[in-house]
């Protein structure tokens, strides 16, 4: 996979990920939310949501993405925090339909083999070997990540 293959763009880009999908599947895409709680942060004692999304083709035939996001309200704007607890669309359409800025950083990325994957990501995707990355949201104003984020790709997105 080189530095200008699709897939190797979608988990090095700072750039929305949606947007990128979007752009390669030349439709808009689906994002839905499948399961979604609050857990206590043992160590700070702070209230995370939790949300886990799946991103559907247009045709809604097949899965593109699977996504886990770690969400610290104490970081992210009320707009933000209040839009995410409705599920009604996903990060990435939210951002850029009310055009809020957030300084994206890539924490890992690459291909991960789906045994290693942690045991609380349940993959709706298969395959052996699964692309995926790791990044961190912080919105301007705020000292500290408000979404820590691992995306999954289904790895024949662009074979």
């Amino acid at each position: 996979m080189t530095g200008n293959h699709p897939m190797h763009m979608l988990l090095t880009s700072n750039r929305r990920t949606t947007d990128l999908l979007e752009r390669e599947i030349g439709e808009s895409v689906k994002i839905k939310v499948v399961n979604q709680f609050y857990n206590l942060d043992k160590e700070s004692h702070t209230l995370r949501l939790i949300r886990e999304s799946v991103t559907i083709s247009p045709n809604q035939t097949s899965m593109v993405a699977h996504n886990y996001v770690c969400i610290n309200p104490s970081f992210i704007p009320k707009s933000v925090y209040y839009s995410m607890i409705q599920k009604q669309s996903g990060i990435g359409h939210y951002l850029r339909e009310n055009q809020i800025k957030a300084n994206r950083v890539i924490i890992e990325y690459g291909i991960i083999n789906t045994s290693s994957i942690p045991y609380q990501h349940k993959l709706r995707i298969t395959g052996k070997l699964i692309p995926y990355k790791r990044y961190q949201l912080t919105f301007l104003g705020s000292s500290q990540p408000g979404f820590n984020i691992t995306e999954y790709f289904h790895p024949n997105l662009f074979k």
